[in-house]
């Protein structure tokens, strides 16, 4: 009912292979995926979807029939996937990321954080909205700028007032903060892996802040963790740090 009343189209699946039924059957924008299903949980699925996207050998225990159709509507794209899970348990986000999910929500969400996450994964990584001070970093009418300009692009996006996009905005920034120092310890650690995966997550929350052009940033992180270049992991979540100082330093 509440994604009805944000303007979606919503199909309900109950397991895992009714959502790959789904997706054999018809183009879907964004999957909310239960990571607890029964059967084949969503880990499972995700690993499966992404397996099928990428051209890869699929592990048998599905129909000819259903893999072909997969194919012909999955085979090099990237649907969008949202984790939806009971649990915040530690490591369960990374798990959700290594199986190839795009954001996570744990549960209990409010519907300002789904529409948030439905919005960044919607827009996709080269459309977000560039959002800039209108003075220099550290100064403080910039910073005071930028954060109405921020809470302005929340309040129209997601038809939130303005204390609600205050608070969105705020529980964002501690997010983002949360996330640079998960990354630098990581980094510190010669752990690329972990890095990589909190850059994937403020990639998520700089996009669903309308903030394209940081959100960029972030992704570039991502990528250097993959490719195994830690120092330019940390220059770019370096200057990350500096460029989000008018948002999280207040």
């Amino acid at each position: 009912m509440v994604l009805g009343n944000m303007g979606h189209e919503v199909l309900i699946a109950t397991d895992g292979m009714r959502a790959l039924h789904a997706l054999a059957d018809q183009d879907v924008d964004v999957v909310l995926m239960d990571v607890q299903m029964p059967g084949m949980d969503g880990c499972a699925t995700t690993r499966l979807i992404r397996m099928v996207e990428g051209g890869g050998d699929v592990p048998t225990g599905l129909s000819a029939d259903l893999l072909q159709r997969l194919r012909h509507r999955l085979a090099g794209g990237h649907v969008q996937i949202i984790a939806l899970t009971a649990h915040a348990m530690s490591g369960d986000r990374e798990r959700c990321l290594d199986a190839g999910m795009d954001d996570y929500l744990t549960k209990p969400f409010n519907p300002e954080q789904v529409a948030a996450a439905l919005a960044g994964a919607v827009d996709g990584e080269g459309n977000g909205v560039c959002v800039e001070g209108k003075g220099p970093v550290g100064c403080d009418e910039g910073r005071k700028g930028l954060r109405q300009e921020v809470v302005s692009h929340v309040m129209r996006t997601y038809s939130l007032d303005e204390d609600k996009a205050e608070a969105l905005l705020t529980t964002s920034a501690t997010t983002l903060c949360q996330d640079l120092a998960r990354g630098a310890d990581a980094l510190a650690a010669a752990d690329l892996k972990s890095a990589g995966n909190a850059a994937h997550s403020m990639k998520g929350s700089l996009l669903n802040l309308g903030l394209g052009e940081l959100a960029g940033q972030a992704r570039k992180i991502e990528q250097c963790c993959r490719d195994g270049n830690g120092k330019a992991s940390m220059l770019g979540l370096e200057r990350l740090r500096r460029d989000l100082s008018d948002l999280i330093d207040t």
